[in-house]
C-alpha cells in the first residue's frame, strides 16, 4: 500500500459508520438489511464500497431458486 492509499484507508476508518459496521460484521455474517439500522443508507452504501475496496469485507451472493407451479 502506497502512502496515498494508506492515507485514504486511515481517513475511511475514521468516517461515521465504519467502525460500527466492522464490529457488527466481526460478530456474524450479515445481509444488507441487517446493517441499515447502523447508519443512513447513503453512508452504508459508501462504507461498504470502501470496505470492499480495501479488502476488509467480502461480498457473497447466494441465489436460491424457488420453483412455483
Amino acid at each position: 500500500m502506497d502512502e496515498k492509499e494508506e492515507e485514504a484507508f486511515l481517513k475511511m476508518i475514521g468516517l461515521k459508520g465504519t467502525v460500527p459496521v466492522l464490529k457488527f460484521l466481526n460478530e456474524k455474517e450479515a445481509q444488507y438489511k441487517d446493517l441499515i439500522h447502523l447508519v443512513t443508507v447513503d453512508s452504508l452504501n459508501t462504507r461498504l464500497r470502501q470496505l470492499l475496496r480495501f479488502g476488509l469485507i467480502e461480498h457473497h451472493l447466494e441465489r436460491i431458486e424457488i420453483r412455483r407451479e
